[in-house]
């Protein structure tokens, strides 16, 4: 990892700690936070597939591309209001990143060089925790559009981010299944009001070879 994307996931990590504590600018963290989301995987995204070309060829190459999926994600959590779920698969994954940069390079304080080495060998229980997150974030913005609490654009942004985690993303494909297997009967209990079962409903019809076919 460059130092600007480790400049930049460290902005993700210092705007998330000002957002949660009670300075008086969280909104404005919380911005920030996203704002160095954006930078970083642009960042990482030029390194990848280079400059803008007008050809299908790269724009394949991008669309398929992790760093293009954040990208989306990040500038969806940037323009909508301060939400913790939003922010946190960011905040755990420039954790990740900066532990993973502080451990390659040595840079690491004596005292946390044994909890950056621990924490990095738990990357897959990391990652499988995030996809869950961002499974269930895409799926509640989907079922709070009829009661105006997210926008339908905010909506689509997540479900095309997500549609594309799903392409790529082994971890993605997993939580679906496993989000679902909470989410399923909960909704499919008549106590469960109409509106909330239909935008579920709505959500898993969106794009039916992603969510697992249940009773």
């Amino acid at each position: 990892m460059e130092i600007k994307q480790a400049c930049g996931q460290w902005g993700v990590l210092a705007g998330a700690v000002a957002y949660l504590l009670p300075l008086g600018f969280s909104t404005a963290a919380y911005v920030v936070c996203c704002l160095c989301a954006v930078g970083t995987y642009l960042i990482s995204l030029y390194n990848t597939v280079g400059l803008v070309q007008a050809n299908k060829e790269w724009l394949a190459r991008a669309m398929m591309d992790n760093n293009t999926h954040y990208v989306l994600y990040s500038v969806a959590a940037a323009v909508q209001p301060p939400a913790l779920a939003r922010v946190t698969p960011l905040v755990l994954f420039a954790a990740y990143q900066v532990a993973n940069w502080m451990h390659s390079t040595g840079s690491a304080p004596a005292a946390l060089a044994g909890p950056v080495a621990v924490f990095l060998t738990q990357q897959t229980t990391l990652f499988q925790i995030i996809s869950q997150i961002e499974v269930m974030t895409v799926a509640m913005a989907v079922i709070f559009v009829p009661f105006g609490r997210s926008s339908l654009a905010d909506a689509a942004i997540l479900c095309n981010f997500i549609y594309l985690r799903y392409a790529v993303s082994p971890f993605t494909r997993a939580s679906f299944a496993t989000v679902a297997t909470y989410t399923d009967p909960l909704l499919a209990s008549p106590r469960t009001p109409g509106p909330i079962a239909w935008a579920y409903r709505k959500f898993k019809s969106l794009a039916p070879p992603i969510v697992p076919a249940t009773a």
